[in-house]
């Protein structure tokens, strides 16, 4: 598994696959998404000018209300942010942990779960790993 996110092609396709979900997940949302979007005046207060400019292109930043978005859409996963963004932290990071309000079942019914790590630094999150995958 490793070795497939390494393939840069591979990689890219899945960046690409979760601009366009977290895309689709504001549109669907727009009204509880809006009012968090920096400057979206700059956009005409259009959530899909935004998207075009901001959420789908491949190099662009993401932004927290992006991971918001991001989560609603992956009912079940929660996300684990570790922040390195200059605050003081004694011994840990800081960080927040997410997780969407609808948990996904499995076959027999039963809730399931996924945790995602991210790690922020100032305009970048990186996905963490054990190296074990």
């Amino acid at each position: 598994m490793l070795a497939a996110f390494q393939d840069p092609m591979m990689s890219n396709t899945c960046t690409w696959f979760m601009r366009i979900l977290t895309a689709s997940s504001l549109k669907q949302h727009a009204d509880g998404f809006l009012p968090f979007i920096e400057d979206i005046v700059l956009y005409n207060n259009d959530i899909g000018d935004y998207c075009a400019k901001e959420v789908e292109p491949m190099g662009k930043e993401c932004e927290q209300v992006q991971i918001m978005a991001l989560l609603e859409a992956l009912h079940g996963v929660e996300i684990s942010i570790e922040y390195l963004d200059g605050r003081p932290f004694d011994g840990h990071p800081p960080h927040m942990d997410l997780r969407s309000n609808i948990p996904p079942n499995d076959v027999s019914g039963s809730p399931t779960r996924m945790v995602v790590s991210l790690l922020y630094r100032p305009g970048h999150y990186d996905v963490l790993y054990q190296d074990n995958l």
